[in-house]
C-alpha cells in the first residue's frame, strides 16, 4: 500500500459481491517496538516493519480476483469507526461512522457483471496504480521500449490518462491521454527518439475520468509492457597457438604441457589481449580446445585453436 494509505483493518464486512475491508489510516501503520533485556545475555531490539504513519482511511473490496477501493477518506484526521451492509429502508447498502457521522453507499445486492447493468453508477473519475516492477533481477539493467494500452469506451467525454514512475519515486510522467477506443502504444522516451528508457523500478497509473453521465466509463482492458534486459558484456575470441618452434626455452612438448594445464584449469585463467598489460584489455577466461593439429609419432609440434570466453 502506498505509505498515506496504510493503516489497521478495523474490520471484515461480507456483501454479495465483495469481502469488504474497513481500513482505519489514522491509527500507526507500525510501532517502535522497545529493546528488551535478557539478564545475562545482553540486550536486543525488535524490528519496526512499516514506519509509523497518518494516512487517508479507506474501504476495500475483495472479490476473489483483486481488492479494489470502494471509498476514500478527504482527510487524514478522521477514521472509521464502524462499518455495517444492511437492507435497511429496502435498500442494499454500506453503512460507515467516520467523524461523528454516518455515511452509506449503496452497493448490489445480487453477483453483477458491472458491464452487464445498465445503471451501475461511477465515480466522475479514479485511478489505477500498478505495483512496482523489477523484473526480478536487480543486478541486470533494464531498458523499457514501449507501452500498449488497450481501452474501451472511451471519447472525448470519457479518457484514459496514462502516467508512469521510475525507481520508487513519487512523481510521474505523463504519456497521453486515450479519447478513442482500440490498442495506443506509447514509445520511450518519446516517438522521435525511441531509444528506450532505462530503469530498475517502473510502475504506471492511469486515470480514468467521464464528464457526461455516471452510468458510463472508459475501461482499461490491459497495459502491456514491452522491456528488454541488457545483461554484462562478456567478450570472446578464438585463438591459434603454434608449437612449432621453441619459445622462450620451452620445447613443443612443454609448451603443449603448459597448454593442457591451461584447459584444464577450473578457475579462470588470466588473458591480456594485444599485449595490453595492467590496461583495460585483461581479461578473465575459460579455454576451450577447438582444434589440434599435432604431427605424428613423437614430434610434438602443431597448432591449436582454442576457444577464449570471459565470465
Amino acid at each position: 500500500m502506498p505509505s498515506d494509505k496504510r493503516g489497521t483493518i478495523k474490520q471484515l464486512v461480507p456483501s454479495h459481491n465483495d469481502l469488504l475491508a474497513v481500513l482505519d489510516a489514522t491509527t500507526a501503520s507500525g510501532t517502535a517496538l522497545a529493546a528488551y533485556v535478557s539478564s545475562g545475555l545482553g540486550s536486543h531490539h525488535a524490528p519496526k516493519v512499516i514506519e509509523p504513519d497518518i494516512g487517508f482511511s479507506s474501504i476495500l473490496g475483495w472479490d476473489g480476483k483483486g481488492w479494489e477501493v470502494k471509498w476514500l477518506s478527504g482527510s487524514t484526521a478522521l477514521g472509521i469507526d464502524y462499518a455495517h451492509v444492511s437492507n435497511a429502508y429496502s435498500v442494499y447498502r454500506l453503512w460507515w461512522a467516520l467523524g461523528e457521522r454516518i455515511y452509506y453507499m449503496k452497493i448490489p445486492a445480487d453477483i453483477i457483471n458491472p458491464n452487464e447493468v445498465t445503471d451501475f453508477t461511477y465515480a466522475p473519475s479514479s485511478e489505477h496504480i500498478t505495483p512496482w516492477f523489477n523484473v526480478g533481477q536487480m543486478e541486470i539493467d533494464k531498458l523499457i521500449l514501449r507501452l500498449k494500452a488497450d481501452v474501451l469506451d472511451a471519447d472525448t467525454n470519457e479518457t484514459v490518462a496514462v502516467n508512469y514512475g521510475l525507481n520508487l519515486a513519487t512523481s510521474w510522467t505523463a504519456l497521453g491521454t486515450i479519447s478513442s477506443d482500440g490498442v495506443t502504444t506509447y514509445e520511450f522516451p518519446n516517438s522521435t527518439t525511441p531509444t528506450g528508457t532505462e530503469y530498475r523500478w517502473i510502475r504506471f497509473k492511469v486515470e480514468l475520468a467521464s464528464t457526461t453521465t455516471n452510468t458510463i466509463t472508459p475501461q482499461v482492458l490491459n497495459l502491456t509492457m514491452e522491456y528488454r534486459k541488457k545483461l554484462s558484456v562478456k567478450f570472446g575470441w578464438t585463438v591459434t597457438i603454434d608449437l612449432g618452434n621453441d619459445y622462450k626455452g620451452n620445447t613443443p612438448k612443454q609448451l603443449r604441457a603448459a597448454l593442457l594445464t591451461v584447459v584444464s584449469s577450473n578457475p579462470l585463467v588470466e588473458f591480456t589481449f594485444r599485449d595490453d598489460t595492467g590496461g583495460t584489455r585483461n581479461y578473465y577466461v575459460d579455454a576451450v580446445p577447438l582444434d589440434d593439429k599435432e604431427f605424428t609419432g613423437q614430434d610434438e609440434r602443431g597448432q591449436v585453436s582454442l576457444l577464449l570466453m570471459e565470465r
